[in-house]
């Protein structure tokens, strides 16, 4: 994920990046079922992260990953709904 170098970047410290993934995938392709045009119709994403940084830090790193990651400009390309949820500081 492009966060961390982001927050290098931008002089942000980053204890902890924690990343969990739920992903939902439409297993009728491979069970020779149906063709599926979007295998993974949905990709949820909890990223957790242990920071010093201000809010204002943190909103400006929230909006950068989406436009950084190949990963995510490739799944959302092909279809798959993306979603990401921040948590900051988490206990």
């Amino acid at each position: 994920m492009a966060l961390n170098r982001l927050a290098a970047r931008h002089g942000v410290e980053v204890r902890i990046l924690a990343i969990a993934a739920e992903v939902a995938f439409d297993r009728r392709g491979v069970a020779l079922e149906a063709q599926i045009e979007v295998p993974f119709p949905e990709i949820r994403l909890e990223v957790r992260l242990d920071t010093s940084a201000s809010e204002s830090q943190v909103s400006a790193l929230q909006q950068a990953p989406g436009r950084h990651c190949p990963v995510a400009t490739l799944l959302r390309s092909a279809g798959t709904r993306l979603l990401v949820s921040l948590r900051v500081n988490p206990d």
